[in-house]
């Protein structure tokens, strides 16, 4: 697995417990032990990448999620400030994951293999 989408989804889920959002912290922690259990490049890892892509961004996604800390170590400008760049982290990363699949996958359609 690709160690910047573990990382980033780990601390998409620490945030979102942090302000109250346990429910779906533990639908991407439930994704990412797909991901874990899951070979890289296989059908099963990238329609999990997949369906992590389409909920990071746009209606009812994790950016939509209005983000209030629980605690006062952080406040709500920089708990949505994070949220921001998580959301750009992870779908960069995807993005990457899903073009190396994809050349990966041209060159073992030119070679013959599957």
């Amino acid at each position: 697995m690709n160690d910047s989408i573990y990382e980033i989804l780990s601390k998409i889920e620490d945030l979102l417990r942090e302000c109250g959002w346990d429910k779906e912290a533990d639908w991407f922690q439930q994704r990412r032990a797909a991901l874990r259990n899951s070979h890289p490049g296989s059908s099963a890892y990238l329609e999990v990448l997949q369906e992590i892509d389409r909920a990071i961004m746009g209606m009812g996604s994790f950016t939509d999620i209005p983000l209030i800390p629980k605690s006062k170590q952080t406040t709500m400008h920089a708990a949505q400030n994070e949220q921001w760049e998580l959301a750009e982290a992870l779908a960069n990363a995807i993005d990457d994951c899903l073009r190396t699949a994809g050349k990966s996958a041209e060159r073992r359609e030119h070679d013959g293999t599957k």
